[in-house]
């Protein structure tokens, strides 16, 4: 058996698609161009592969789970695409954006929403290719705040955020908490807390002066 040591991932193919390491499969038949290492061994500059196609998958979701311990992260379906939670791990090679720029794993948060991509491994694990999600929002009218938190009207409910290193604007200028006032028109984009409840990442607000 013969060790490869792969430099570069975007050089593989398979099917005259770029690829991943993760998504060959064993049994593929591959070319592989190489050359020796000096310490010893070979390296692969590219590899073209075909075997059976492998599987990819796309559903729009929402993430109500995240394990940095495992890098993996659980998102709930839209109902017509299923109704069970999906784990995926996420891996070096998993192209992460939210809010349309490229991110890293810590920027996940609870509530994202997005589109999800991943195939399944041949343990049948998900391993996500893609994730690209934005924060959520709401819209409503400022009811109340205290120290801390701010509640938001909309459509006879009311939600109670949390405020920790929020960044808030009113009328287009940067505020604090005290400066936001009760019927203010207001949009908040903000994320699950682990614990239970909801942090206002950010609130857009306006009203009379």
């Amino acid at each position: 058996m013969i060790k490869w040591l792969l430099q570069q991932y975007q050089n593989s193919t398979r099917f005259k698609k770029v690829i991943t390491l993760s998504e060959l499969r064993i049994g593929d038949q591959a070319k592989i161009f190489y050359n020796k290492l000096e310490t010893g061994g070979l390296l692969a500059h590219k590899i073209k592969a075909t075997g059976r196609a492998v599987k990819h998958y796309r559903k729009q979701g929402q993430i109500v789970a995240i394990d940095a311990d495992n890098n993996t992260i659980k998102f709930r379906p839209k109902k017509r695409m299923g109704r069970r939670n999906l784990t995926l791990r996420i891996t070096g090679d998993t192209w992460i954006k939210k809010n349309g720029r490229t991110a890293i794993f810590a920027k996940l948060a609870l509530a994202d929403k997005g589109t999800f991509k991943y195939f399944k491994t041949k343990n049948n694990k998900l391993r996500a290719l893609k994730v690209f999600v934005k924060t959520p929002f709401t819209t409503g009218k400022i009811g109340s705040t205290t120290t801390d938190t701010v509640t938001l009207k909309h459509r006879r409910k009311s939600r109670v955020f949390k405020i920790d290193h929020t960044k808030i604007r009113r009328n287009g200028k940067d505020v604090h908490l005290p400066a936001l006032r009760p019927g203010d028109q207001a949009k908040i984009f903000y994320n699950k807390l682990r614990g239970g409840g909801l942090w206002a990442r950010r609130i857009k607000a306006s009203g009379a002066n």
